[in-house]
């Protein structure tokens, strides 16, 4: 779960019609960037490999470390099933005339900035995942794509919307049902963390049907999954003073928790 898009990147350019990579200098005192020829002809055969021709001036993000990480997690299963889920899109939509700057971007309290040389070592520096080419790397290391969807989806398949409805069964407080309801709730939202995307493939499995991709979960006597105080704190966060607010309008005295 984000892991891939904390990978370190190869940043390209096209220029006069040729393949450059950015590189970094320094003068007078400050970084600054230079184009010069790719430090690896793995660059360009992968763009070649997925069929890409980037137009004049565009900029992107090449992922040369999710490879042998791939290999890696291959090797370590027998038989099972590797999820990746983050941030990303499949190549034809990472390499879109929309991205011609390309994903790279960094965060720096909470607040996204695209300027890698301002606060070296202080900022979160990402890029979105290419997941064509993870899961190609896969395959050539024995593990079959079963699917690749939204997390929105994913969890839906999974169920979200009935452990949404039983929250209200579980005879929680005001604070702690909407605080619960809104964790789930985030996970989906089309906008934000449901736009994550989760990569299946599988070793060693023939072909089984999976609830994420296909529905029809079965979630008879399964308990919900309620937050913690390892969870982020979302309401808190977002209205400091609503679990109060939410204690002090419920009409009941604190030993009858039935609405």
């Amino acid at each position: 779960n984000e892991l891939v898009d904390s990978f370190p990147v190869h940043q390209v350019v096209v220029q006069d019609g040729k393949l450059r990579e950015v590189c970094v200098t320094l003068r007078d005192a400050a970084l600054v960037e230079t184009l010069e020829e790719p430090s690896t002809p793995l660059l360009q055969q992968r763009l070649d490999s997925l069929g890409v021709s980037l137009s004049e001036g565009y900029r992107t993000e090449v992922n040369l470390a999710q490879e042998p990480w791939m290999a890696s997690v291959a090797s370590a299963l027998e038989r099972g099933f590797v999820l990746t889920i983050d941030y990303g899109y499949k190549a034809a939509d990472y390499y879109s005339p929309a991205r011609s700057r390309g994903t790279l971007t960094c965060y720096y309290r909470h607040t996204q900035t695209h300027n890698p040389y301002q606060r070296i070592g202080r900022q979160d520096m990402t890029a979105h995942v290419e997941f064509t080419s993870l899961a190609c790397a896969g395959a050539a290391h024995g593990l079959q794509t079963l699917g690749l969807v939204t997390q929105e989806q994913f969890l839906t398949d999974l169920g979200l919307g009935e452990w949404v409805s039983r929250l209200r069964e579980l005879r929680l407080r005001p604070s702690q049902l909407q605080a619960n309801r809104m964790g789930m709730l985030e996970l989906v939202q089309p906008e934000g963390f449901g736009r994550f995307k989760v990569l299946v493939q599988a070793k060693g499995v023939e072909a089984p049907r999976l609830w994420g991709l296909e529905g029809g979960a079965d979630l008879a006597g399964l308990p919900v999954p309620l937050r913690s105080e390892t969870h982020m704190p979302l309401l808190e966060g977002k209205y400091p003073h609503e679990a109060q607010q939410f204690e002090a309008w419920w009409p009941f005295d604190k030993g009858d928790k039935t609405p």
